[in-house]
């Protein structure tokens, strides 16, 4: 089996990843606006956190289909990215008339939400790699 899947794990992460910051720079540059049936307390926490949660997956997902970095470096750099953003969407959102930002608690939730997320990525990433990669000792005859 060839390494496609890669391929394609590349073009659909990283298009789904700019996809993904583009809407989080408009939503964060709106004024919040109340979710249907998101009552709860800390309903916007758990928001931030999904959401980050996909924003984590999709990076590292696109940066492992497309690297050769090792297993470490990738998770390290995708931490750093999730961080990275969190701060700057808050920041953005102190700006942003009608929104607060600057919220600890919710780069809290933007950071947790990533690292799950890129947990998840290298989890799966790595699960499929073992499965669909052919060995070196696969691609050799067996001389029978």
């Amino acid at each position: 089996m060839n390494r496609g899947w890669q391929t394609w794990g590349l073009v659909i992460g990283w298009g789904a990843y700019i996809c993904w910051a583009a809407l989080l720079f408009m939503l964060s540059s709106q004024p919040p606006k109340d979710i249907v049936g998101m009552t709860f307390p800390y309903a916007d926490k758990v928001l931030h956190f999904v959401y980050f949660g996909i924003g984590g997956f999709l990076f590292l997902w696109a940066l492992s289909c497309g690297s050769n970095m090792r297993a470490g470096s990738r998770i390290l750099l995708a931490t750093g990215v999730a961080v990275a953003i969190g701060f700057l969407d808050e920041w953005h959102q102190m700006y942003t008339p009608g929104r607060y930002g600057g919220d600890f608690y919710d780069f809290a939730a933007d950071v947790a939400g990533g690292l799950v997320g890129i947990t998840a990525a290298f989890l799966i990433y790595e699960w499929i790699k073992k499965r669909f990669t052919p060995t070196p000792d696969s691609a050799t005859p067996s001389g029978d």
